[in-house]
């Protein structure tokens, strides 16, 4: 067949060409039109008039676009001609006007996707911008002033924490030591007692001896006066010579005795009693539990043991709600960050 009269296997292998160049709505145009050319065809063919509630088989466009657009030296193609023609292959109308109706359908279509471009550019271009904004706020750098935020403060934090743990430990142990004090007071004050009731007894001796030498010397007098009288009295009844010879041992002796008193005496008021009353009192306040002990417990460990734990506390706070989630949310955008990147350059962006 010649150019300007195709066969009916050219137009079908032209029109399939065609085909693939067409969107999903146009292959659905183009369905439905071909649809209704059937129809016509066999009311056609079998000599019936058309019907008159057919709906258009061919958009208005399209006719308008063989009028307009037609090549020179071609026809105006109808609807009836459009449909006919599209079934018979040129049997009503020429194959031209045929091809012309389906060349200005494609120029229908690209005109509509013009118009469509032309109505989402607005939309586009705000989304763009939207897009620039995004990038712009990504060359901020939040991700390198929060990293470096979270270095600078993890090292004191890191010293804390082990400082918290060392005074922790000083701690068990002062707690350990006082707790051996408070346990060695009962018996701090049981060899007190001990001490007292041997103090008490060598006084009432010391007594005794004074009233007995008094009693020989004939007067009660100061224990020295009536420790010196009674050895005087042995020495002068003692034969001439061996008295000299012993005189001086016995005078020692009186020293020592006559001595004793004031010793008892400093022990007592200087060491006992201060014991009883300022270190060893079971009464509330005093000795080392009220003034040592207990307030150390009390307004030094047991405050220091709240505030480690609550340094503790803090710093296991800290890692886990801010700085372990503030590093996995910066990798995380490292790797959304590296996807964009592979997108751009995998789509030429």
């Amino acid at each position: 067949m010649s150019a300007e009269n195709p066969s009916r296997a050219e137009l079908e292998a032209r029109l399939t060409a065609r085909l693939s160049s067409l969107d999903e709505a146009a292959l659905r145009q183009l369905d439905a039109t071909l649809g209704a050319a059937q129809e016509e065809a066999a009311r056609a063919a079998a000599g019936d008039p058309p019907a008159d509630n057919a709906s258009p088989a061919a958009p208005d466009d399209i006719l308008a676009a063989t009028a307009s657009e037609s090549p020179p030296g071609s026809r105006a193609i109808s609807r009836r001609d459009f449909l006919l023609g599209a079934v018979a292959g040129g049997l009503v109308v020429t194959p031209t006007n045929l091809l012309t109706a389906f060349w200005a359908t494609s120029r229908g279509e690209k005109g509509g996707a013009a118009r469509a471009r032309q109505a989402v550019q607005p939309e586009l271009t705000k989304l763009r911008n939207l897009v620039k904004l995004y990038e712009t706020l990504e060359q901020i750098g939040i991700d390198e002033v929060i990293s470096t935020g979270i270095a600078i403060l993890e090292v004191p934090l890191k010293a804390v924490r082990e400082g918290s743990k060392a005074l922790q430990a000083g701690l068990g142990l002062a707690d350990a030591a006082l707790t051996a004090l408070e346990g060695a007071l009962p018996a701090l004050g049981a060899g007190l007692a001990l001490a007292e009731g041997l103090v008490s007894v060598t006084q009432a001796r010391l007594k005794i001896v004074q009233q007995a030498a008094g009693e020989v010397g004939g007067k009660l007098s100061p224990l020295a006066d009536a420790i010196g009288s009674f050895f005087s009295a042995i020495l002068s009844r003692i034969p001439f010579g061996v008295g000299e010879r012993i005189q001086d041992g016995i005078s020692k002796i009186t020293e020592l005795i006559t001595s004793l008193p004031s010793v008892l005496d400093g022990i007592n008021n200087q060491l006992l009693l201060p014991l009883k009353n300022d270190w060893l009192s079971a009464e509330e306040g005093k000795g080392l539990r009220g003034r040592l002990t207990t307030p150390l417990r009390q307004k030094l460990l047991e405050p220091l043991k709240l505030h480690l734990g609550d340094l503790a506390a803090l710093s296991d706070s800290l890692e886990q709600r801010l700085f372990g989630p503030a590093k996995a949310a910066i990798e995380e955008r490292k790797k959304i960050r590296q996807q964009i990147t592979d997108y751009r350059q995998a789509n030429a962006l």
